[in-house]
């Protein structure tokens, strides 16, 4: 056993003191700033917080009392400090500086050359360090331009790359060493948080709750399972979830994507929202309230606006549906088929090409199919449905979407004959004096009431338009619905789903 520094007449002034080959050493500092070099070991392990004998692995068994500062060996090292102030140096080698046993979170930076404050333990001086290891707490952690080993250990922990030259591709779910690009290529585990550099960063996260900033630049965030908040800043942000594998749902008044069994994410700083592949993603408006007043959604144009003094803008790609809000919205549609829902409010939708489905809703709508067989349905109000190229199915569910008289729906580009447009009214009971849901009759009657029985459509011409009227009860001279079809002189029940 070997006793070191005992004896020295200057042994509380400071000294660096040199670990021995023996199989016990009992190195004590006594006062001053003291440094204990293992440059003569084979690579070892050596940690400031133990006070009894540890295996230093290299250098055997050491109990080091009163030291502040350690020098690895010319190997591949293990070193950790204490709660204190120290200068850790690795020297030679492909070596780690661990904070596993510090008792607070800490903040780290391996490029940093001077003393820097890790929060948590002390004001660390940090030389020829390649690789980090966080502490049980929640950690933000920074490597060097070169390869670095970076673990998280247990916590919330983050990665930074704020100081990196050059932009950088970094994913959370990778754990085996992966190319950066601006930061050398880094070996990322039990991380949870990712900070990109100030250039144009690709940044992905793994499968637990992630914090995902972009800082500078133009940045695209990749998506993952877990409640995540993916924070663009500065520059054109995207928020990508193309390779996630069920569909999404953005809520453009709240900034978040509801990721529906996968978790949900808030969306700070983000200009651009992609969606999935699924070809069943949705622009949601529904939670939409004061002070906006409506929205303008595009499908085609690939843009979405919640309106007001302070209006929400948002560039999109790949949506196929939307959900309107309870105020004034705009939908436009896209080349493909959509589901577009106005829900309450006055709406406008237009489906554009593809076989869609649009719903108004509630509040007076102009429903516009596009090309494509489209289904539309007014819902309540004063509709005004425009049946244009393609076989599209017009649809009622009660006789109170379109009343009798003034506040009737008007459709208009209506056909019939092979190829052409459908009234759909099977979801109305045709007979309201009994218990189950009746079919209206295929006898139309063609001129004013009275009906010959309950159930019974009938039709006349008015300023050269065709009046659709409906008969659901025992009073026949009385009609319970009417709608108006724009320059048509006839229809039969071919052109209708009794």
């Amino acid at each position: 056993m070997a006793f070191i520094n005992f004896g020295n007449p200057l042994a509380f002034l400071g000294n660096l003191l040199n670990s021995t080959n023996d199989i016990y050493d009992v190195i004590n500092g006594f006062g001053g700033i003291d440094t204990v070099s293992y440059v003569n070991a084979s690579s070892v392990n050596v940690d400031l917080f133990i006070t009894g004998f540890q295996n230093t692995g290299g250098s055997n068994f050491d109990r080091l009392i009163s030291i502040e500062n350690l020098i690895g060996s010319n190997f591949n090292d293990t070193l950790s400090g204490n709660v204190g102030n120290n200068v850790l140096d690795g020297g030679l080698g492909v070596n780690t500086v661990s904070y596993t046993r510090s008792t607070a979170g800490v903040v780290v930076d391996l490029s940093l050359a001077v003393a820097q404050n890790t929060i948590g333990a002390g004001f660390d001086t940090l030389r020829n360090f390649q690789n980090i290891t966080g502490s049980r707490f929640s950690d933000t952690l920074t490597g060097t331009s070169g390869n670095n080993v970076i673990d998280g250990g247990a916590g919330y922990d983050t990665v930074s790359y704020a100081n990196a030259g050059a932009s950088v591709v970094v994913s959370l779910a990778i754990i085996a060493p992966q190319v950066t690009g601006g930061a050398g290529t880094d070996t990322l585990l039990n991380l949870e948080g990712l900070i990109g550099s100030n250039f144009n960063d690709r940044l992905t996260g793994n499968g637990s709750d992630n914090t995902i900033e972009g800082l500078w630049g133009d940045d695209s965030i990749f998506a993952s399972v877990g409640y995540d908040a993916l924070l663009g800043g500065s520059g054109a942000d995207t928020a990508n979830y193309q390779s996630f594998r069920s569909p999404i749902s953005f809520n453009v008044a709240g900034s978040f994507v509801e990721k529906w069994a996968f978790g949900l994410d808030k969306l700070v700083d983000i200009e651009v929202v992609v969606a999935s592949s699924t070809g069943s993603d949705t622009i949601d408006h529904t939670t939409v309230a004061g002070p906006f007043t409506g929205t303008t959604t595009d499908l085609t144009a690939n843009t979405v606006t919640v309106i007001g003094l302070s209006p929400i803008s948002y560039a999109i790609q790949q949506f196929e549906n939307v959900e309107g809000s309870g105020f004034t919205d705009k939908i436009v549609g896209s080349q493909g088929s959509n589901i577009l829902n106005g829900y309450k409010g006055d709406d406008y939708i237009d489906g554009r090409a593809g076989n869609d489905v649009l719903t108004g809703g509630s509040g007076n709508d102009t429903l516009d199919g596009g090309l494509g067989n489209d289904f539309l349905e007014g819902g309540l109000g004063t509709d005004f449905i425009i049946a244009t190229a393609g076989s599209d199915i017009i649809n009622y569910t009660s006789t109170a979407e379109s009343v009798v008289g003034a506040a009737r729906d008007v459709i208009t580009g209506f056909t019939t004959g092979v190829g052409g447009d459908f009234l759909g009214l099977t979801e109305i009971d045709a007979n309201t004096t009994v218990v189950e849901d009746q079919d209206f009759s295929p006898i139309i009657i063609v001129g004013p009431a009275p009906y010959a029985l309950i159930g019974q459509l009938r039709y006349q011409i008015f300023a050269g338009n065709l009046h659709l009227f409906g008969n659901t009860d025992a009073n026949f001279a009385t009609d319970e619905f009417e709608i108006q079809l724009n320059g048509l002189a006839a229809i039969n029940p071919a052109n209708i789903f009794l």
